[in-house]
């Protein structure tokens, strides 16, 4: 019998609905009266049936609470169309355990709640077990990369170091692109100096660290500022060690909840769809039970990746398709999710809090989401000629119509750099490119900028078989292997 995760609580008011629906009292550690119920059918503490059993050998779900006292248990199995009791009896002070056959569970969503049949009753903690056919243990290193935001990637340092304690198969990795932190290498954690690439560059740094070591077996991706719950990570790593063969070489993919809205889902994976990212999943309740059912109902799209704030990938996945994309930020994540063509592994319970995207759009950081999608463009199913000349004049058209000069001004640069190709992009270095697109951002807008994107439109269509040739051979030629990005980025 294996342990998949342990049911959590928390003390944030704003987050109770997605751990605990609690009937009266503030902390769920609190004794409780006779008739106060306490509702595990959550985003952390439910228990999704038909992905554990579409991705694992899961043969049998074993439930057990500690509690004191007396408590009236009722089992749950959600779908989309109904929801259906299970089971429903009375348990005693002590150590509850059960088992069910998960062929008998026809359902999406297994949840419970106890209701206390005494005054003084009390939960004491629950974990969920499984009995797979297969169970391979695995070891996950997480790359996270920082550029000075000490406060933050420390705070998630602490809560690493605390969970690593008594999970010794993970391994932490901190690539520190503003060399702000002391570098650092003690009990599997560690803090490495990276020269400013983005995060392309510190999470390919990461990469490139895990793969020549050869000790983990898959590479976590996390962002140094989002917010952790660490059940997260334990679930992850057991749906990991019960994978079926057939999902071996699939990314598993976090979700982003919402700073603001901590119940709020923002993205479930997403796609491409030829001319912008398709959300899966934005903006569910997942404090409701229904929403918990459709969020893990979510069907494949062409063109689907998973987002760096939370990606684990399989090392073997590295060696076989090589490096992400030199662009700095944005889109990397992208290429590579679409690049491994294999069904993304989601499930509830696994997400980050992160701040959303939305306000963080700045004039450089739109230079390279111009730049890179039009990039992108080469590398996923279903775009060509016509559909970058439509994200071309679509994005003049919007910005036109605002009569926002200084974004039609960073089209034109992103165009021009674009239309360089990548051998003109990498022959400075990333840090170098960076401060060169911050000075261009200053710049007030001039017309002849506007009339280069007519000039590009025009020497894009009549080059387009060049650029797409050249840019599908630069990554074929130097992104298969690590020698191309130690050079880049100065690794010795």
């Amino acid at each position: 019998m294996e342990k998949l995760y342990s049911l959590v609580t928390t003390k944030e008011t704003a987050k109770d609905a997605l751990y605990i629906r609690k009937s009266s009292i503030n902390f769920v550690e609190e004794p409780l009266r006779k008739g106060d119920t306490l509702d595990f059918c959550t985003y952390f503490n439910s228990f999704s049936i038909i992905k554990w059993s579409k991705f694992t050998t899961i043969q049998n779900l074993v439930l057990e609470l500690r509690i004191r006292g007396n408590f009236e248990l009722i089992v749950t199995v959600y779908s989309p169309a109904e929801s259906k009791p299970i089971l429903r009896e009375v348990i005693h002070d002590g150590v509850y355990c059960r088992s069910w056959p998960i062929q008998d569970l026809s359902g999406y969503v297994f949840g419970f709640s106890l209701r206390a049949l005494t005054n003084g009753a009390q939960y004491c903690g629950g974990t969920y077990y499984g009995e797979f056919a297969q169970w391979q243990d695995k070891k996950i290193g997480i790359g996270i990369c920082t550029f000075k935001r000490e406060e933050y990637v420390l705070r998630t340092l602490r809560l690493l170091e605390q969970f690593k304690a008594y999970n010794p198969w993970l391994q932490v990795l901190v690539v520190d692109n503003g060399s702000t932190l002391k570098e650092y290498d003690k009990d599997g954690i560690r803090i490495i100096h990276n020269r400013n690439f983005g995060g392309s560059g510190g999470f390919t740094r990461a990469m490139i660290e895990y793969v020549d070591e050869n000790q983990v077996d898959y590479v976590l991706l996390m962002d140094d500022d989002i917010v952790l719950e660490p059940s997260a990570l334990e679930r992850s790593h057991s749906l990991l060690c019960g994978l079926k063969e057939e999902y071996k070489d699939s990314f598993l993919s976090g979700a982003m909840l919402t700073m603001e809205k901590p119940v709020i889902q923002h993205e479930n994976t997403a796609y491409w769809s030829k001319f912008i990212s398709e959300v899966v999943n934005k903006g569910l309740d997942l404090s409701a039970i229904d929403n918990l059912v459709k969020n893990e109902a979510t069907k494949k799209h062409q063109n689907q990746y998973a987002g760096w704030w939370y990606c684990c990938i399989p090392l073997e996945r590295i060696k076989k398709i090589g490096y992400p994309l030199p662009v700095f930020i944005k889109s990397d994540d992208m290429e590579y999710g679409i690049r491994n063509r294999h069904e993304l592994l989601t499930l509830n319970g696994i997400g980050v809090w992160h701040e959303t995207f939305s306000k963080k759009m700045s004039q450089t950081i739109r230079f390279f989401s111009d730049r890179n999608s039009f990039i992108l463009n080469h590398y996923v199913d279903g775009c060509g000629l016509g559909t970058l000349l439509l994200a071309i004049l679509g994005r003049l058209y919007k910005r036109g119509k605002k009569r926002d000069f200084s974004s039609i001004q960073i089209l034109s640069f992103a165009l021009q750099d674009y239309f360089n190709g990548f051998t003109k992009i990498v022959s400075k270095g990333a840090d170098l490119k960076m401060a060169e697109v911050t000075e261009l951002t200053k710049m007030s807008p001039q017309i002849k900028n506007y009339i280069n994107i007519f000039a590009y439109i025009i020497k894009i269509i009549l080059n387009y078989q060049s650029i797409d040739t050249s840019y599908k051979a630069f990554r074929h030629q130097n992104l298969r292997t690590s020698v191309f990005w130690k050079r880049y980025l100065g690794i010795k």
